[in-house]
Parts: structure tokens; C-alpha cells; sequence
């Protein structure tokens, strides 16, 4: 598992809310999970659109293949 993502499943565990019995309802973990690595997602794939603003479909090509080598390096390699 990435460093990445490491980090992101203990947020999850931050964000969600303990019941009384001191343990976590699961659903809600994941569903904290699943939303903070979208986050994480979004957050590359516009960093690149914006540095790269000319919308010809190479250009378009170009920012679509950049954002997935870079989610794959940031969220799915250790």
C-alpha cells in the first residue's frame, strides 16, 4: 500500500466519529476513505488543467495522461 494512501485511510479513521463502544461504524470509514481519495484525485487532475489551459484534443490527450501517471505515482505506488 502507498504512503499515499496510508495517510488517507488514517484520516478516514480521524474523521469519522467513534459510538459508544469505542468502535467505528464501518460504512461510514469507508465512505470517508473513498471521498478523500476522489479529493486527492480532483486536486491532481486540476492542478494539471490549469497549468496546461489550451483545450486542442492533444492538449486535452496530454493533461488526461499526465493526471493518471501522476494519481498512479502518488496513490498507488509505495
Amino acid at each position: 500500500m502507498s504512503r499515499r494512501i496510508t495517510e488517507l485511510r488514517e484520516l478516514a479513521f480521524e474523521l469519522c466519529e467513534r459510538h459508544e463502544d469505542g468502535l467505528y461504524k464501518t460504512n461510514d470509514v469507508f465512505q470517508k476513505f473513498a471521498e478523500l481519495i476522489i479529493d486527492d484525485c480532483i486536486s491532481i487532475i486540476a492542478s494539471i488543467g490549469v497549468s496546461n489551459e489550451d483545450d486542442s484534443s492533444e492538449d486535452i490527450a496530454w493533461t488526461v495522461q499526465t493526471s493518471l501517471e501522476l494519481i498512479k505515482e502518488k496513490l498507488l505506488v509505495n
